[in-house]
């Protein structure tokens, strides 16, 4: 049987409403295909200092809260004690660079295989330029250390076609690249709240029409 660590940054586990209770009964739907399945989530809505721990059949989360300094240290030792505890055959990232640093440390010191979640074009995406523009400093350095992962993962789970021939296109021609599309519950998504910050950072003015294509 397979024990599986995974490393994320949501707050879907003290949430029951909207798109995080669809989250919470997919894990729960895929740790019934696992021996254990332990997820560690640093939670950006709740900044406090805290760690909820809740288990239910095979799935164990751990949802840990404050600065991301600290949460960063607090999750290494946590993922340490799980993997040891549970004889951890992989470690997944949602991410590249914070959740996926976090993973590759681990694997390298259990030498166990690391798995990297690529949900969007973390690389070549003009959205987060524009948007946070004062953040590019913080991006440049997210995107060294993602590259940096990446080449020292086992596998890199992509949500399309494009992504996988993007990072084919910048070197990553030895990675096992898997394309797994992210299932969107539109009956669901109908009650979300729109936001238009990214379309106001592309339209120049009221004349421009922006298509959001899903596919």
């Amino acid at each position: 049987m397979i024990n599986v660590l995974e490393i994320g940054v949501d707050g879907f586990v003290k949430n029951d409403t909207d798109r995080r209770t669809l989250q919470k009964k997919r894990r729960l739907e895929c740790s019934q295909f696992l021996n254990t399945y332990d997820l560690i989530i640093y939670c950006t809505i709740n900044k406090k200092r805290l760690s909820i721990n809740e288990e239910t059949n095979n799935l164990t989360v751990y949802n840990l809260g404050g600065s991301k300094l600290f949460a960063f240290f607090r999750i290494l030792g946590l993922a340490k004690s799980i993997v040891t505890k549970n004889n951890v055959n992989v470690v997944s990232a949602i991410d590249p660079y914070f959740c996926g640093f976090i993973a590759y440390l681990i694997g390298k010191r259990f030498k166990i295989p690391v798995n990297i979640q690529l949900h969007y074009d973390y690389f070549n995406s003009e959205y987060w330029g524009k948007i946070f523009a004062f953040r590019r400093i913080k991006r440049g350095l997210y995107s060294t250390l993602a590259r940096y992962t990446l080449k020292r993962c086992a596998s890199v789970r992509v949500v399309s076609t494009f992504q996988k021939e993007q990072l084919e296109k910048m070197g990553f021609n030895n990675l096992l690249i898997e394309i797994i599309p992210t299932p969107v519950e539109i009956k669901q998504e109908d009650s979300v709240d729109i936001d238009h910050t990214w379309a106001n950072a592309y339209r120049s003015d009221e004349k421009t029409r922006l298509l959001l294509y899903v596919g």
